[in-house]
């Protein structure tokens, strides 16, 4: 006998609804991923960009209080919009055998730049939106000395502001002169 046998069942594919209801389930899901994978690298650059912002702030903060605890005195001084401060570094200190003077000023292009004996500036930090010096006696430590008295002062206190997209972030040391 060679018979037609049917096993009672039937053999049935996928139709076309059910393989286009599949495929945009699968490109939506894609889709998001795609997106988070895109905020995750947006991110990490904006992180990575501020890191760097903020490095250079602070090591242009050291490079100035180094220097400035080194100083014997602060020969001038400037505020408002592009502020500076120029110390007078006396002779055998551990950045050199003989005296000098460097300034530290805030550029109009946001950059703090260190200037040594008036030769060329170097620049030590950019994105930096505030740089502010506020000068003390040392009589009355609490006594705030203005600018054109800063020579007079025995300690200042420096804040550097940097920021880099939405961020911003503000560094504050004080400085006591020990050649004073």
């Amino acid at each position: 006998m060679t018979g037609h046998r049917d096993s009672g069942r039937s053999v049935r594919g996928f139709t076309l609804v059910e393989m286009m209801v599949a495929l945009a389930v699968f490109s939506i899901t894609i889709g998001g991923i795609w997106g988070l994978l895109a905020t995750g690298a947006s991110s990490t650059r904006l992180t990575d960009n501020f890191l760097q912002v903020q490095e250079n702030a602070r090591y242009a903060m050291e490079r100035l209080v180094e220097e400035g605890r080194w100083a014997s005195g602060i020969s001038s001084a400037t505020g408002g919009t592009t502020p500076s401060v120029t110390l007078s570094i006396p002779a055998n200190n551990p950045a050199s055998a003989s005296a000098y003077t460097v300034t530290y000023a805030l550029t109009s292009s946001q950059t703090i730049t260190r200037t040594v004996n008036g030769g060329t500036a170097s620049q030590l930090a950019a994105d930096i939106t505030g740089l502010t010096f506020t000068y003390y006696d040392n009589a009355v430590p609490a006594d705030v000395l203005t600018v054109s008295n800063a020579a007079n002062a025995w300690r200042f206190t420096v804040s550097v502001t940097a920021t880099a997209g939405q961020q911003t972030r503000t560094f504050t040391t004080d400085v006591f002169l020990r050649n004073k």
